[in-house]
């Protein structure tokens, strides 16, 4: 079976920004992933960047939205530049000699790269763009 991968653009935010830039791109894919199941869902905007997205209901998916990003919150200011990975995946059963066991097939991955400034010159206009060529890539 084939995965597809997708790769962005590098993004460069400063650092009021990473954790809304973060939310926004997490909680898209996994909403456009996950629209074949019955969600309960509400719109969110962000005043920062003036876009709207979709949040899920669900504390768990969010609390473990909120865990990565500050993970990788903190990262990035150690190495000013993080390649984020998101990937999709199932486990599936195979069947070994004697025994059965469950393997992670990843079925789609989104490479994220994404990097710290301190320059408070960086331009709005430049993050919109960047969120359409997700959506188109959805």
């Amino acid at each position: 079976m084939n995965r597809e991968e997708f790769k962005l653009p590098l993004l460069t935010v400063k650092k009021f920004e990473v954790k809304p830039v973060l939310e926004i791109i997490f909680n898209t894919l996994l909403f456009n992933r996950m629209i074949h199941k019955q969600l309960n869902v509400y719109d969110v905007c962000c005043d920062i960047f003036k876009i709207g997205y979709v949040k899920m209901y669900d504390s768990d998916i969010q609390d473990k939205i909120y865990d990565d990003i500050k993970n990788i919150y903190e990262s990035l200011f150690e190495h000013k530049t993080s390649m984020v990975v998101f990937s999709f995946y199932v486990k599936m059963e195979k069947k070994g000699f004697l025994t059965k066991y469950k393997e992670k097939f990843i079925w789609e991955k989104w490479y994220i790269p994404i990097r710290y400034s301190y320059k408070p010159d960086i331009e709005y206009s430049k993050i919109q763009p960047y969120f359409e060529q997700i959506l188109t890539k959805l």
